[in-house]
């Protein structure tokens, strides 16, 4: 493009601008108002329903985006979470095992070792929620490896029995006086699977 072309165009501008003021002052602003109004609807009918429509999907649409992109994140996460929780309430003893299953598999235990409970209290419920803690505590005087197995077959009985506190006093030579605290959580109203 040359200086020629340049200048003819801005002549050519200078024309028509001079002719729109000449009918603007001889016709008048409301000789264009049908005019204006239609140039608006022309504008503002498009904006409002194609582009602020398009504009409200495409925010729903990064926000179903967003959702999925952290479900995936975190989806192993929970998924390992909610295996774990299922392998823990398999353990859980149902409701329907009643209040003395706790002080009946102690007892039991002990005397698979041949080992007689000094004392064993009665049995302490707390309910938190859907689960209800059971406690007992369990006295008595054995050597160190009857302790040892007798510690082993709790913690590893089918139903989740976890040690909460454990004394051990030397008595004598061979003897050692045990206190020693269980408890196991029952999920509240559960049905009677064993």
């Amino acid at each position: 493009m040359d200086i020629k072309d340049i200048n003819r165009k801005i002549r050519h501008l200078q024309r028509d601008f001079g002719d729109t003021i000449f009918v603007l002052q001889n016709k008048g602003l409301k000789y264009f108002q049908r005019v204006w109004l239609a140039a608006l609807l022309i504008v503002f009918v498009p904006y409002k329903f194609f582009y602020q429509s398009m504009d409200s999907r495409i925010s729903s649409l990064e926000m179903r985006i967003k959702t999925a992109r952290a479900t995936n994140k975190y989806a192993k996460t929970y998924n390992d979470a909610m295996e774990n929780l299922l392998v823990v309430e398999r353990r859980l003893p149902p409701a329907s095992k009643g209040t003395g299953w706790l002080s009946d598999i102690s007892i039991s235990s002990l005397k698979d070792e041949n080992i007689t409970p000094d004392s064993v209290s009665s049995v302490h419920q707390v309910q938190s929620g859907k689960l209800i803690k059971e406690s007992i505590s369990v006295d008595f005087q054995a050597k160190f490896p009857e302790i040892f197995s007798w510690l082993y077959k709790i913690e590893h009985d089918h139903y989740l029995i976890h040690v909460d506190s454990l004394q051990i006093k030397k008595k004598g030579l061979d003897e050692n006086k045990v206190h020693c605290t269980l408890s196991t959580l029952i999920q509240a109203g559960s049905g009677g699977n064993s």
